[in-house]
Parts: C-alpha cells; sequence; structure tokens
C-alpha cells in the first residue's frame, strides 16, 4: 500500500540527476531568476525549451537518494556549483532530505561533491557517503561498496519515512 510520507525518489547517473532535480524547493527561487541551460559557451532560454520546474506539489517526496550523478544541470540552477560566485549565484535547494552515494572513481563526482559543499553552506538537508576506489556505475559490480550502498539506502528509507 502506498502511504503519504513514505515515497522517497531515487535515481542512478542521468536518473539522480533527475531526481534530485525534483526536489527543488521553489519557494528558495528568487522571483527574478531566469531558467536558462548553457553549454560550449551557448545560452539556451525558453524559446529553446528550457522551462522553469513545474509548481511544486502540496504533498512532496519524502526524500531522495541519489547514486554516482552530476550535479551541474549544465547551468539550469545558476553557475557551476564549482566556481567563485557559486554560493551566491546557485539557486538549488532541495526542500526534502538527500542521501548522496558518491564514488571517488568518477568524472562526475568533482561536480557533485562542490555541489554538495555549496549545499552544506547553505544547511540543506544532505547525507554524503563516500566510496574511495568505487567506480561509476558501482552499485552492478560485484564489489562491497554495492552492498554498503544498499543497506544504507534502506537504512535511509526507514529513517526519513514517516511510517515505515
Amino acid at each position: 500500500m502506498i502511504q503519504e510520507g513514505n515515497i522517497s525518489v531515487l535515481g542512478f547517473s542521468d536518473g539522480a540527476s533527475a531526481a534530485v532535480s525534483t526536489l527543488i524547493d521553489l519557494s528558495k527561487v528568487p522571483s527574478d531568476f531566469e531558467w536558462t541551460q548553457s553549454a560550449n559557451g551557448i545560452v539556451y532560454d525558453e524559446s529553446d525549451g528550457v522551462l522553469p520546474p513545474p509548481n511544486q506539489p502540496n504533498l512532496g517526496f519524502a526524500s531522495g537518494v541519489f547514486y554516482y550523478g552530476g550535479h551541474i544541470g549544465y547551468n539550469y540552477w545558476g553557475r557551476q556549483p564549482c566556481g567563485l560566485e557559486s554560493l551566491e549565484d546557485n539557486i538549488y535547494m532541495p526542500y526534502a532530505p538527500v542521501l548522496y552515494h558518491v564514488p571517488s572513481e568518477d568524472s562526475l563526482s568533482e561536480n557533485t561533491l562542490c555541489m554538495l559543499n555549496v549545499l552544506n553552506r547553505k544547511g540543506a538537508p544532505i547525507t554524503l557517503e563516500y566510496y574511495p576506489g568505487a567506480p561509476h556505475g558501482f552499485d552492478f559490480d560485484d564489489i562491497p561498496e554495492s552492498d554498503i550502498a544498499r543497506e544504507r539506502t534502506l537504512e535511509w528509507l526507514r529513517t526519513t519515512w514517516t511510517n515505515p
């Protein structure tokens, strides 16, 4: 049975980025924020199909789980998280707690760790689990980190759900 307060969003790789994107706290976004994305010096806006997120639901997810994704979003949230102005110019803030599983041997981990630093400085409800020596996609590998991450995820869900 599906119970209110016991629904979380979980994603892997690109799906992890999508999962945490659904958790944006729109009440923290400045009203004059311009929703754009950029890549290779080209800025894309509404005329290119870049739209703001839909309205936040009255009842959102209880929590989120992020496995080895990237957290840049092509500047969708403002400045890159590794930049000098990232704290002031990056508007991303989750409305629910998020568990991040970040492997050390992944090209996406650097920007994710930068974003976690920004989120920590903002007081966001995040938890980092770091896996030294683990690669991108480590949950499919027969390595101890896969089992450890799975157990940590299950415990996280038990602690963030209202009625597990």
